[in-house]
């Protein structure tokens, strides 16, 4: 990796935290008492759900790639950083899952890919 590669990988890094931090979940609760959270908590939360589950349960997810499940749990939320809002899953049309993959594929279109923007 080059420095302007490694650059970049540090903004994206940088960004993600704030970006993510800037997201506050459950809009539509907040009148009624649930605790505020924002896209960082509840990233950090589901990462260790998962984790524990491995652990906890390691005998019933034998062949089941614990990295690549682990990756997608801290990841699956970035871009709602990235757009700078959460769309709660009932709510979300198909139009904003688009919106979100095209903004994750350009945040990230440095590392290569061979998946194209829809």
């Amino acid at each position: 990796m080059n420095l302007n590669e490694w650059l970049e990988v540090m903004t994206i890094w940088r960004q993600s935290q704030v970006e993510m931090s800037q997201v506050k979940r459950w809009k539509l609760f907040h009148y009624s008492g649930v605790r505020i959270q924002n896209n960082a908590e509840h990233t950090l939360g589901i990462s260790l759900l998962g984790m524990m589950y491995f652990d906890l349960a390691h005998d019933y997810s034998a062949g089941i790639d614990q990295a690549l499940v682990l990756s997608a749990l801290l990841i699956h939320d970035i871009s709602e950083g990235i757009m700078g809002r959460d769309i709660p899953s009932p709510q979300k049309t198909f139009q904003d899952d688009l919106s979100e993959y095209n903004a994750f594929v350009e945040r990230f279109k440095f590392l290569g890919s061979d998946k194209p923007p829809l």
